[in-house]
C-alpha cells in the first residue's frame, strides 16, 4: 500500500521535525512534503494530489485562512488541519466555520495523531458517500435512458410496422405469408389481384388448384413442389421461374422466392414472393433481336466499332473490322479484363496518354470527339492512321452509361494525299522552272539581239563605215552564242521524246578530248584561266558517238569555265579503271551548294538565278549531258564540298573492244603531255575597259541628226554588263549627239553618274554583283541627280518585271532588243 501524501505549510524547521515525529509516533505512514511561502504552496498543490494538508496559521508572509480559502479552490474535498501555537479558541471556532476540518495547538500535539486520522476516515467516508450517490445517479440516468430507449422502440417498432405494412402494401410483386401449416395468413393487394380473390384462409391445395402454376415445360407444380411448402421444410428458394395464369387469365412468367420463418430454431411460417418478369422476358427478347440487328448491322460497317461501358471502360462490344484494323483479337465483354491498350501518337510523337483517348474523353466528360487523326501502331508492329472518333451513351436522367467510338482507316487516303501534295508541289515547282526558264531564255536571247540590232543600226548610220567590220564581228558572235542555245534546246527536246540516235564507232578519246578543248579554247581565253590535261600516254579507243561525246564534255568544259572566276583554274583528266574509262572536269569556280548538288543535271537547274545571268546559260546542259551518257551505257555524278569550293564532274564510260581497233586517228602523246594550257591574254575585243567616254564626232555627215536635234543633246550614261550590247549603243547614241559615258557594273555606275551628272541614265537590271534596283536607290540618293530620267534596260519583258521597275522608281522599262525609234523619241522628250 501507498504511503499517504501530506502537504506541510510551515516556516520552522523545527516544528516541522515535531509535527513529522508525532506523525511517525503515531504509526501514520505519510509522505511529508513541506512549503514555507504562497507562490511554493500554490505551485505544489495545483501539481500535486494529497490526502491531507496541515498549515501553520501565522506565516511570515502569509497566513493559513489564505491557504484554506486557496485550497477550497482548488481541491474542495481534500481534509485541512490548521496546526498552530498562537491559535485562541475563538480564532479556532472561525477556522472550522471557513472550511477547516480540525485544529491542533503545537503545545498539544498529542492532539495530532487522532485528528488526522479522524480527517482521513471522515474523507473516506464522504469520499464513498460520494460515489454511492454517483452510482445511484448513474443508475437512475441508465433506466430512464433505457425507459426512453424502450418507449423508442416501442414508437420505431410502430412506425416500422406502419412502413412494413404500406410497403407490402405497395409492392408490385405478390406476397403471401404462411403459418407452420402452409396456410395463408397475409396477402398483399398484388397477391389478391393476381389470384383473383383473397387467399387468406384457403389452404394449400385450394391456393394450388387456383393458381394453376406450371414448370417451364408445361408441368403443372405439385403441391409438395410449392416454393411455400418448401420453405416450410426449411428450404430457401431464390428466382426459380415459373409459368402462371392469372385470374384474367393471362399467361405470365414469374420468378417465386420463399424462405422460411423461424422460431426458436424451428419454421414457424414462410413467406413467399411471386415476381413478374413477363415484361422483363419480352424486352429481353427485343433487346436480343436489337443486338442481333445492331451486330448484323456492324458487321457491314465499313468502320471499326467498339462500345464500353462507363465508367470502367470494359468493353461491351466489338465488330470484326475493329478487328482487323488494330490486328488483334476481339477482347471478351464477359470476362471482367479490360481491353488491351492500344498505342496512339500525336502528330508531334508523343504517345497518347490513357486520359486522352477519344473514348476515355467522351465517358468522362461527355465531350463529343468528331475526326480525330491519330498516328497508331498495331498489335503486329505496322503503324498507319486511324480518324476516330467517339461520343458518350446517356440513360434517361442523363448520366452517362456507356461509350461508342468508330476507327476508320485512312493510312491509304494519308498515303495518297501526301502524294497528290508531292506531286502538286512537283508540278508547281515544274511551273516555277518553267516561268523561270521561259525568263532565262527571254534574257539569253534579248542580249545577244540587242548586240545583234545595235550593230547592224551603226552599219546603216552615215559615216559609220569604219564600224562594219567591228558591228560584222558582233553580230557573228551574237548569231554563233544564239546557234547553241538553240542546239540546247533542241537536243534536250529529242531527248525527252527519244528521238536521238546514236551513230556509234570505235573512236579514240585522245580525239574526244582535243575538238572539245578546240571549241572551249575562245571562252577559257577569254576569261584568262589555267586549263591543265591529263590523258594516258596510250590510245584509249570507246565505242560511241564521237559528235555526242564531243558535246559532253564540250558541256563541261564549257560550264566549268564559265563557273570560274577570271584567272581560274580548269582541269581535263582521263584514265582507265577496269573495263572504264573516267573523265574528271574539276574547276576553282564558285561551287555548287548542298541543296543544289542532288538537283544539278535536272533540267533547267542552274547554280546562278541572280538578275545578272552573268555566266548565261539555259540549264539544259547538264541534262543533255547525263542523258548522252547514260545512251553510251555510262553515267555521271557531280561533287563539290559547297559554295566556293569548286566542283568536279565524273564522266564514266565503258570501253570499246580495245587492240582490235586500229589506231586511224588521234591526238599524239608528246614528251610534254599534262603541262597547262595557258594562261592567254584575252583579245581586246572580249575584255573592253570597265568604263570608256563616247562623244559625237568632230564632222557629222549632211544626212545626221538635224541641229535642232543636236540642240536637245543630253548626257546619257549607259550601264550594261554585256560589252558588245554597251558599246554599239553608246556608238549610236553618240551618232545621234549625245554625251554618252558606259559603265560596266553597279559601282562603276554609281562613279559615272556622280562625274558625269546623267539626265538619262539607261539602266541594265541584270548587273553582277549590284543589280540595277540597287543601282537605281543609290542613284536616287546622290545629289543633283534627282530629276535624272531613269530607264530600264532589261532583258526580262513579263508584266511581273515591268511592275516592278516601275515600282522602284524607273520612269521606263524597255526590253532587249530596244526600238532604237521608240529609244529615240524618249530620248527628244
Amino acid at each position: 500500500m501507498k504511503p499517504l501524501r501530506f502537504l506541510l505549510l510551515e516556516d520552522s524547521v523545527l516544528d516541522a521535525d515535531l509535527i513529522q515525529a508525532s506523525l511517525i509516533e503515531g504509526d501514520i505512514d505519510c509522505q511529508l512534503v513541506r512549503v514555507e511561502t504562497r507562490a511554493d504552496f500554490v505551485a505544489t498543490l495545483e501539481r500535486d494530489r494529497f490526502d491531507l494538508i496541515l498549515a501553520d496559521y501565522s506565516l511570515p508572509s502569509f497566513d493559513g485562512i489564505s491557504a484554506l480559502e486557496i485550497t477550497r479552490g482548488v481541491n474542495p474535498s481534500v481534509p485541512f488541519i490548521f496546526v498552530s501555537g498562537t491559535l485562541g479558541e475563538e480564532l479556532a471556532i472561525e477556522t472550522l466555520k471557513k472550511g477547516a476540518t480540525d485544529y491542533v495547538v503545537k503545545q498539544r500535539l498529542e492532539r495530532l495523531v487522532p485528528s488526522v486520522r479522524r480527517a482521513l476516515r471522515e474523507a473516506a467516508e464522504r469520499a464513498e458517500r460520494r460515489r454511492a450517490e454517483e452510482e445511484r445517479q448513474r443508475l437512475l440516468m441508465q433506466v430512464e435512458r433505457e425507459r426512453q430507449r424502450a418507449e423508442g422502440l416501442a414508437t420505431e417498432a410502430q412506425q416500422r410496422a406502419g412502413e412494413l405494412d404500406a410497403v407490402f402494401a405497395a409492392l408490385s410483386d405478390a406476397v403471401v405469408v404462411y403459418d407452420a401449416n402452409g396456410t395463408p395468413l397475409h396477402a398483399n393487394p398484388a397477391a389478391i389481384a393476381a389470384y383473383g380473390l383473397d387467399p387468406t384462409g384457403l389452404d394449400r391445395e385450394a391456393v394450388a388448384r387456383r393458381l394453376s402454376i406450371r414448370h417451364p415445360d408445361g408441368r403443372f407444380v405439385d403441391v409438395a413442389e410449392l416454393p411455400s411448402t418448401r420453405a416450410l421444410r426449411g428450404e430457401r428458394v431464390e428466382g426459380e421461374r415459373f409459368l402462371f395464369t392469372n385470374a384474367a387469365g393471362d399467361d405470365l412468367i414469374i420468378l417465386a422466392s420463399a424462405a422460411p420463418l423461424v422460431t426458436d430454431g424451428r419454421p414457424s411460417g414462410a413467406v413467399c414472393i411471386w415476381h413478374d418478369v413477363t415484361e422483363r422476358e419480352r424486352l429481353l427478347e427485343q433487346l436480343t433481336a436489337e443486338r442481333a440487328r445492331l451486330e448484323a448491322v456492324l458487321r457491314q460497317m465499313p468502320a471499326g466499332v467498339i462500345i464500353v461501358e462507363a465508367p470502367s471502360g470494359k468493353m461491351i462490344l466489338c465488330n470484326e473490322q475493329a478487328e482487323r484494323l488494330w490486328r488483334r483479337p476481339r477482347a471478351k465483354a464477359a470476362d471482367g479484363e479490360p481491353y488491351p491498350e492500344y498505342a496512339g501518337f500525336h502528330a508531334n510523337g508523343r504517345p497518347y496518354e490513357p486520359e486522352e483517348w477519344p473514348m476515355a474523353r467522351a465517358i468522362r466528360t461527355g465531350e463529343v470527339v468528331t475526326d480525330e487523326e491519330i498516328q497508331v501502331m498495331r498489335s503486329d508492329g505496322a503503324c498507319g492512321t486511324m480518324r476516330v472518333s467517339a461520343a458518350p451513351i446517356r440513360d434517361r436522367e442523363g448520366r452517362i452509361v456507356a461509350g461508342v467510338t468508330t476507327f476508320y482507316d485512312i493510312t491509304k487516303q494519308k498515303r495518297l494525299e501526301e502524294e497528290l501534295r508531292r506531286r502538286a508541289e512537283q508540278l508547281a515547282a515544274a511551273a516555277r522552272a518553267k516561268d523561270e526558264f521561259l525568263g532565262m531564255l527571254s534574257h539569253e536571247l534579248r542580249n545577244p539581239l540587242a548586240a545583234i540590232l545595235h550593230a547592224l543600226h551603226l552599219m546603216r548610220l552615215p559615216g559609220a563605215s569604219a564600224m562594219v567590220e567591228r558591228s560584222l564581228a558582233v553580230a557573228e558572235r551574237q548569231v554563233g552564242h544564239m546557234a547553241r542555245l538553240l542546239d540546247d534546246l533542241l537536243d534536250v527536246a529529242r531527248i525527252t521524246r527519244g528521238r536521238i540516235e546514236l551513230r556509234k564507232a570505235p573512236v579514240e578519246l585522245g580525239t574526244i578530248c582535243s575538238h572539245a578543248i578546240e571549241t572551249v579554247r575562245p571562252l577559257i581565253e577569254a576569261r584568262g584561266h589555267l586549263l591543265c590535261i591529263s590523258l594516258p600516254p596510250e590510245p584509249v579507243w570507246l565505242d560511241g558517238d564521237p559528235t555526242r561525246l564531243e558535246q559532253v564534255l564540250t558541256n563541261l568544259l564549257s560550264n566549268a569555265a564559265r563557273y570560274t572566276e577570271p584567272g581560274g583554274r580548269v582541269w581535263l583528266s582521263a584514265e582507265r579503271e577496269g573495263e572504264e574509262v573516267v573523265l574528271r572536269v574539276q574547276d576553282t569556280g564558285i561551287g555548287i551548294s548542298p541543296e543544289l548538288l542532288p538537283r544539278v543535271f535536272d533540267l533547267f537547274t542552274q547554280a546562278d538565278q541572280s538578275l545578272d545571268r552573268a555566266r548565261g546559260g539555259l540549264g539544259v546542259g547538264l541534262t543533255v549531258v547525263r542523258s548522252l551518257v547514260e545512251m553510251h551505257g555510262g553515267r555521271v555524278q557531280a561533287y563539290s564540298a559547297g559554295p566556293g569550293q569548286g566542283s568536279e564532274f565524273v564522266v564514266r564510260l565503258p570501253m570499246g573492244a580495245g587492240s582490235a581497233v586500229p589506231k586511224a586517228f588521234g591526238m599524239e602523246q608528246t614528251e610534254d603531255e599534262g603541262r597547262p594550257y595557258g594562261p592567254y591574254e584575252p583579245r581586246e575585243d572580249e575584255c573592253a575597259p570597265r568604263a570608256s567616254v563616247f562623244r559625237s564626232p568632230a564632222s557629222v555627215p549632211a544626212d545626221s541628226p538635224s541641229p535642232s536635234r543636236a540642240l536637245q543633246s543630253k548626257r546619257v550614261l549607259v550601264v550594261e554588263d554585256n560589252a558588245h550590247t554597251a558599246e554599239t549603243l553608246a556608238e549610236i547614241l553618240g551618232l545621234w549627239g549625245h554625251t554618252v559615258r558606259v559603265a560596266y557594273d553597279g559601282p562603276a555606275a554609281i562613279e559615272a553618274a556622280r562625274r558625269l551628272q546623267p539626265q538619262v541614265v539607261l539602266l541594265d537590271i541584270g548587273l553582277p554583283g549590284m543589280d540595277g534596283f540597287e543601282v537605281a536607290r543609290r542613284l536616287r540618293e546622290q545629289v543633283g541627280l534627282d530629276d535624272a530620267t531613269l530607264v530600264a534596260l532589261t532583258g526580262y519583258g513579263r508584266e511581273e518585271d515591268r511592275r516592278r521597275c516601275l515600282e522602284a522608281g524607273f520612269g521606263y522599262h524597255l526590253v532587249k532588243p530596244v526600238d532604237l525609234a521608240d529609244l529615240q523619241q524618249l530620248l527628244a522628250r
